[in-house]
């Protein structure tokens, strides 16, 4: 089991525990979840860390172009419920 919590600077994170979302989370809303994460963010199936901030995705590295959310499903009923 994983929690999922919105950092104040509006990204997507997910942790193994639940102390740390409660602590970091801006607004103090907390998603539990099962899908696969590493460092923080979720991880697709070829390992890429999912960066979800400001509605978009940014795969494997924040500083690349962002993807639309709603190509992320899953991420995205994540990100909403925590927003």
């Amino acid at each position: 089991m994983a929690y999922a919590y919105m950092s104040q600077s509006g990204t997507l994170h997910i942790v193994d525990d639940e102390a740390t979302a409660k602590e970091f989370s801006v607004n103090g809303k907390i998603v539990t979840t099962d899908v696969p994460h590493r460092g923080g963010y979720e991880i697709d199936a070829k390992g890429e860390s999912l960066i979800t901030e400001d509605g978009v995705v940014h795969v494997d590295d924040a500083k690349r172009p962002g993807v639309s959310l709603d190509q992320y499903p899953e991420l995205k009923a994540l990100y909403e419920a925590v927003k």
